[in-house]
Formats: C-alpha cells, sequence, structure tokens
C-alpha cells in the first residue's frame, strides 16, 4: 500500500511540474541583424499568450507545454514565421522582410474586380470593418463617420433612421448627391425613407455589419464611371463574406455579442427664476386664467416663460389639481423625460470549405429601445447563406441569398408635429411639473389638454395612446458563374434578385 501511494505521489508531482508554465526570451532581428522592436510573439492556437519584442528586439514569453508549444512571429512588412518550442527556454530568431506587404496591396475597385491599389488612377480607401461591429449603429452607414477622407454622413440621431452621405460635398443643386451604394456589384437605391413626418430608414440599413468583409469608397466619377451617371457623385463599394474554397474541411463557427448603452449625457442651460406667464404675472393680464375652484392658475395657460419669480403662488396642473409646492422652478423638467436605451446586437456564424466547395450561414438578431420610453422599439433579424463551388479548374459557381425582418414599434415623429412628444419641450415653461401631465387620460378616455401651447398634445398621450409600426421584409440573392478563359481572361454572369415589402400603419387617436 505505502509503494502504491509513493508512485501515486510521484505521477502527481511530475503532472504538475509539467503543467508549469514556462518562460522564453530571445531577441529579433532582421537580415541585417538589426534588432526589430514591436513584433508580436504568441502562443498557436493560445491567444491568450502573448508578448510584444522591446526596443532592443528583446522579448519574453509564457509557455505552457513546452514540449510542443509553436510560437509564431508576425510584424508588418516580414514574413510571418512559426517555431516549435521542443522544450528549449531561449532562441532567437531573424525574420526575413516581405515586399508583398507592403507593395501588393489589394483592394476592391469598380465592377468588384481586385487590383493592387498602386495600380488605380483615381482616388480610393477601404476601412476597417471591424470597427463596423465594435460600437455599432443599427444603420451601419453611420459607422463610417470619420473614417473617410472627404465623407460626411449626417443622420436624424433616431435609432433606424435614415443616413444621407456625399462624398466631397454637394454637387448638385436638383439632383441627389449621395454616392453609388453597390453590394456585390449590384447598385442599390439609398435614398432616404420619410414619409410625411416619419423616417423608416434607408434599405442599405437591412445588412448585417456581421457580414461585410469590406468597404472601399469610390471618390469622384472617374473611379465610379463604370456605373454611369448614377455614380457622378462616387460609389460605396460593399463585399459582403463567402465561404471561400481551399480549406481542409474543418467547421468553423464564430459568435459576436455586442451590447451598448445610450444616455443623454448634456442639455442646454435653462433659467429657473420666472416660470410660465407673461408681462412679469403667473395668469397674464386675464383674471379668467385663475381658476376659481381653488385660486390657483391652470398649466398651458401661456405659452412663455415671461411670468413672475416662482416663489411658490397657488398653481394646478392641466387638469385642474392643486400643485403641492405650487408655481416653483422645475430645474430637471426636461431631462426626467429621458431614460437610458440599450441596443443588444448578436450573431452566430458557420462555415466550412474544402477544395473545391464551401458555404457560410449566418444570423443575427438585434433588439434596441431609445431614450424615451415606448418609442422606437427594433427588433431585427437577419439570415444570409453563401455557397460556391469550382466546377474543374476553370469554371466556378458562387451562390448568395439574404433575408431580413425588421420591425420597429412606435417610432418618433419628427418635427413640430403635434404627435411629436418633444414638440410640446419647444415651448414648455420652466414652471411646468411632468407629473402635471398626468394622468393623460381623462374619464371619457380624451386626453388631457395642453391648454395654449400651440396646440400640441401631452407628450405621455403620444407616447402611449399614439402609435405606429412598420414590418420591412426583404430578400435578395444571386448567382455568379466565373470562367477562365485566358490566363488573363474571365467571363463573368451574374443573375441577382431584391425583393422587398413594408407593412405598416399609424394610429392617431382624436
Amino acid at each position: 500500500m505505502r509503494k502504491t501511494l509513493a508512485i501515486l505521489v510521484m505521477v502527481l508531482s511530475a503532472a504538475i511540474t509539467y503543467a508549469q508554465p514556462k518562460t522564453l526570451r530571445g531577441s529579433i532581428t532582421d537580415e541585417k541583424g538589426t534588432p526589430v522592436p514591436g513584433v508580436s510573439v504568441s502562443v498557436k492556437n493560445k491567444p491568450n499568450l502573448q508578448a510584444i519584442s522591446n526596443d532592443g528586439g528583446v522579448y519574453e514569453i509564457k509557455v505552457t507545454d513546452a514540449a510542443n508549444d509553436i510560437l509564431v512571429f508576425t510584424n508588418v512588412g516580414f514574413t510571418t514565421q512559426e517555431i516549435k518550442v521542443s522544450n528549449r527556454t531561449s532562441f532567437d530568431v531573424k525574420l526575413q522582410s516581405s515586399q508583398t506587404q507592403l507593395e501588393d496591396v489589394i483592394v476592391v475597385s469598380a465592377l468588384g474586380i481586385n487590383r493592387k491599389q498602386k495600380s488605380l488612377t483615381y482616388a480610393s480607401q477601404s476601412i476597417d470593418t471591424k470597427t463596423l461591429t465594435e460600437a455599432r449603429d443599427v444603420n451601419f452607414m453611420s459607422a463610417l463617420s470619420g473614417k473617410i477622407a472627404g465623407l460626411q454622413v449626417t443622420g436624424t440621431g433616431q435609432p433606424g433612421g435614415s443616413v444621407r452621405i456625399t462624398l466631397r460635398g454637394d454637387n448638385s443643386l436638383s439632383g441627389t448627391n449621395q454616392p453609388l451604394i453597390v453590394v456585390d456589384g449590384v447598385p442599390i437605391e439609398n435614398s432616404p425613407g420619410d414619409a410625411g413626418n416619419i423616417d423608416y430608414g434607408n434599405a442599405v440599413a437591412n445588412i448585417n455589419p456581421d457580414d461585410i468583409e469590406s468597404i472601399t469608397v469610390l471618390k469622384g466619377p472617374n473611379g465610379a464611371a463604370l456605373y454611369g451617371a448614377r455614380a457622378a457623385n462616387g460609389a460605396i463599394l460593399i463585399t459582403l463574406k463567402k465561404g471561400k474554397p481551399g480549406g481542409d474541411g474543418t467547421l468553423g463557427i464564430d459568435v459576436n455579442q455586442n451590447l451598448q448603452l445610450y444616455k443623454i449625457t448634456a442639455f442646454p442651460e435653462y433659467q429657473n427664476i420666472y416660470g410660465e406667464g407673461s408681462n412679469m404675472r403667473l395668469a397674464g393680464s386675464n383674471v379668467n386664467n385663475v381658476n376659481p375652484a381653488n385660486g390657483g392658475v391652470n398649466m398651458g395657460t401661456s405659452n412663455q416663460s415671461w411670468g413672475a419669480p416662482m416663489l411658490g403662488q397657488p398653481y394646478n396642473t392641466y387638469g385642474g389639481v392643486p400643485i403641492a409646492g405650487g408655481y416653483a422652478p422645475q430645474s430637471s423638467n426636461v431631462s426626467d423625460l429621458y431614460q437610458g436605451s440599450l441596443t443588444n446586437s448578436s450573431n452566430i456564424s458557420i462555415s466550412k470549405s474544402d477544395a473545391n466547395s464551401a458555404f457560410r450561414l449566418s444570423y443575427g438578431f438585434t433588439k434596441g429601445n431609445d431614450v424615451i420610453n415606448n418609442l422606437n422599439l427594433i427588433n431585427k433579424h437577419n439570415l444570409t447563406l453563401t455557397a460556391s463551388r469550382n466546377i474543374g479548374s476553370k469554371i466556378k459557381i458562387e451562390t448568395r441569398i439574404a433575408y431580413t425582418n425588421w420591425n420597429t414599434k412606435n417610432r418618433m415623429i419628427k418635427n413640430l408635429d403635434a404627435s411629436n412628444p418633444l414638440a410640446l419641450y419647444v415651448y414648455m415653461a420652466r414652471s411646468t411639473r411632468l407629473d402635471g401631465f398626468l394622468p393623460y387620460m381623462d374619464a371619457n378616455g380624451n386626453s388631457i389638454a395642453t391648454g395654449q401651447v400651440n396646440n400640441t398634445e401631452n407628450p405621455y398621450w403620444s407616447i402611449y395612446a399614439n402609435s405606429n409600426e412598420d414590418t420591412r421584409y426583404a430578400l435578395n440573392g444571386g448567382i455568379t458563374a466565373t470562367v477562365d478563359l485566358a490566363p488573363a481572361l474571365k467571363f463573368r454572369g451574374k443573375v441577382v434578385g431584391d425583393l422587398a415589402n413594408t407593412e405598416n400603419y399609424v394610429k392617431k387617436e382624436l
């Protein structure tokens, strides 16, 4: 028994010793022996084990399996090297320069053709698409702001609202000034989704940003000449992710979870000395503004804040109920209407490829609200499937189909429409209390009037009694055949389809 126990202790000791991490040290130089700083040193398939070489090219990294771990050395301008540790505690690395990484940068040009950037005769610029999914917007086009020189993005600030894009300013007084949007070689319209005082957003916002592989902006008519007059203001080329043949048949799974919190942190400064009224009087110059039932003045008698100093005089709600504290400053009557909002975006994709075929299936879900309760309630579903197949060595077939189901409840009404809950805020006095709007409905189910405030509605009536809803269904896809006719000559044929339908209603209580 003692012998067995001793053997067991020895085995456990060996296992513990084996599991302990070891530290490797060394230096990194180029072909001339010059130290290379900033080299990324990582353990293959272990993303938590990484290090960077210092100014002297010296690195230090821990490994958990000194016998089998593989170190990966990467740096811009040098060929990536992989070296097995093989129980060593130190070794030096000499990196080989890679001219192709610096000179042969490939970009997507007109008609989706890949070309070397230095061969282009017009201005173009690409962006890092990872930034679209890190701090995302419901309309991913908003994320282009500040990332492309000369590109201006103007949005409504409303979740899911339209975005207007211009390149190098406006070029026309009458026509559209937006660049043409091209998705996988197919031009699409990006006109605003305004219908009266409701903004239903752009059609391009149907695209799931997790499905975008690259975005290239062609500036000016020269770069976009192949797309005709519609691209006179430039073009934005969007290439979607696809399964690419050439893999080893391994199934890949990608998951992206994004959670964003929005909160208004700055408001205009307001004076809080004089409240509702005119001519330095709460009741103005009309004694009939005084409620004979209780001697107070009802809120909404005036649409100005030129009344008397707020000293607690008798004051009533819009419904004529006396307010505790009376006519007093309401320093937070603007900020208290707002809340924090949350947008949750989830995406999962699976992909697989072998020597001659590949596929990618992606599903994304977005759920969000707005900084005013019960407004802009968004539920968006994206489902995308792509597949490709090499037929022999000369023919390649690619297919894609994407489905979008986007439901939005209670989009905010724009401008000074009476149904906009913020319309009253333009005229609301500094003495107005938010709880004075409640209850927003009387015993007969009618709205409590807001008095003479320019015919605007009770904001809570606009939020909870009025409503609108729209559901957008979009299905688009296509099939592309590419035939290699000669080393420098290809034939490409493409058939695409784009179907969209929107169901909506607007309900306004009288």
